[in-house]
């Protein structure tokens, strides 16, 4: 039966914060064995630039919460703890299987029964985004249009690169091509776009929710995470003019 976890206290002077670890697993048990992690502790570096400290490895998750109420298990400090649902989902897609990996995600590393404290984590959330290795945006599941949404992405991308470089145009300009609509249409006509699967993908409720878009620019990069699927975020958000 899970516990009541007692969290180590944070200290905000220092700028502390929890990171979890998860041991390795295969993700096709997807929910055949109970995730284990592990917490530890860190200062994030100061506001200086001489207090830069490269050593803290670890990488964040942007995610929507979704039901609160619905909830899974996790061991934690070898303690079976209930966690939001949509937070094991995280945790089981982004483990690795052969090694284990760090992360920094609210539901777990923060207190959510102390106010204060969470008020205090918030205050640093910006930072906390800053100092990650990267950024995992977490999609979901894998459904049955992806495949076609990223292939079409690939194939824009690819198309449109090309042509960039043909026209001798910079990054800028390619980033900021006011033509997108007229080019979609001239690409599909050498490449294969599937522009309902491209919306779907977009309708994502990721993709709406202010708070996780500010905590993927605030990274250093991003990539995302649906199912087995990995892709950079910049390459969609470079594809979503288009649509």
């Amino acid at each position: 039966m899970a516990s009541q976890f007692h969290y180590s206290p944070l200290s905000p002077s220092s700028r502390e914060i929890r990171l979890v670890t998860m041991a390795p697993g295969l993700t096709e048990t997807l929910n055949d064995d109970t995730l284990e992690c592990a917490l530890t502790h860190t200062s994030l570096p100061s506001a200086s630039p001489d207090g830069l400290d490269l050593s803290i490895e670890y990488e964040t998750v942007s995610y929507v919460w979704g039901d609160a109420n619905r909830r899974a298990f996790i061991y934690l400090d070898r303690e079976l703890v209930s966690v939001p649902w949509s937070s094991e989902q995280v945790l089981r897609s982004v483990r690795r299987s052969d090694r284990p990996r760090t992360i920094w995600i609210d539901a777990v590393c923060i207190n959510q029964s102390d106010l204060v404290e969470r008020s205090q984590q918030v205050a640093i959330m910006a930072d906390i985004y800053r100092s990650g290795s990267q950024n995992i945006v977490y999609l979901g599941n894998h459904d049955r249009t992806l495949d076609a949404a990223l292939s079409s992405a690939r194939s824009l991308l690819r198309t449109e690169i090309a042509d960039a470089i043909a026209e001798g145009r910079s990054f800028l300009d390619f980033m900021h091509d006011p033509s997108g609509q007229t080019r979609l249409s001239t690409a599909r006509i050498t490449v294969d776009v599937d522009q309902t699967a491209l919306l779907d993908l977009f309708s994502n409720p990721w993709f709406s929710c202010l708070w996780v878009l500010q905590e993927a620019a605030l990274a250093k990069r991003s990539i995302c995470i649906c199912g087995d699927q990995e892709f950079a975020l910049l390459d969609i958000c470079m594809v979503a003019k288009w649509l």
